[in-house]
């Protein structure tokens, strides 16, 4: 299981090329045209080549009868590719057979062991949170004329009250569907994985 339609394809790049006859890659609709001809679906309940890749989006509610040989792959620098433990089980247990894997190789890599306090990096993403949001409404606060520079530092504050991760941005605020500004409580506790698994 490796993630990343890239790394898939620098693997396949570094082996010979009788090897690379007997690769096959399953993946997302959205990356199909990326693989190319190494592009498959899976088909019944074996594996489709002799090496098989399969991207985090294809391996959920499939049964592969045979057994395998399995490799995940996770890289800090690469927050998409982090798997919890759960995933890794999850992943594990695609195979059915009664026997079960042949192997089970975990290839990752760790930033360091510099210790975080979990609740206190999710309470500071909270107060930021919050501290925004107040900001916002107090701009929005007894306006009687309509200041358009007002709205575009509103809209930026909210836009730009954010963690990087990677090169996405993930929010820490949001619209509701009234148009308030609140705490986007579900980007907080994923950031809060995330920053679990990096550590």
């Amino acid at each position: 299981m490796i993630h990343g339609i890239t790394n898939i394809l620098n693997i396949i790049d570094l082996l010979s090329d009788d090897l690379k006859k007997e690769c096959s890659i399953i993946c997302g609709e959205s990356s199909i045209e990326a693989v190319g001809k190494y592009h498959t679906n899976f088909k019944g309940e074996n594996l489709s080549s002799r090496i098989t890749f399969m991207t985090s989006s294809t391996f959920r509610g499939i049964d592969i009868k045979e057994q395998f040989h399995l490799i995940s792959v996770a890289n800090h620098l690469r927050p998409h590719t982090l798997l919890s433990t759960t995933n890794l089980t999850q992943i594990a247990g695609r195979c059915r057979h009664k026997c079960k894997i042949y192997s089970e190789t975990i290839i990752y890599n760790t930033k360091g062991s510099k210790e975080i306090d979990l609740d206190d990096y999710q309470r500071a993403l909270l107060e930021d949170a919050q501290s925004t949001i107040e900001l916002v409404n107090n701009l929005n606060k007894k306006r009687n004329i309509k200041i358009v520079s007002l709205d575009k530092m509103r809209e930026s504050l909210i836009d730009n009250t954010a963690v990087k991760i990677g090169e996405k941005f993930i929010p820490i605020t949001r619209k509701n569907i009234y148009g308030e500004f609140v705490i986007s409580y579900l980007n907080i506790d994923a950031l809060t994985e995330i920053k679990y698994l990096e550590t």
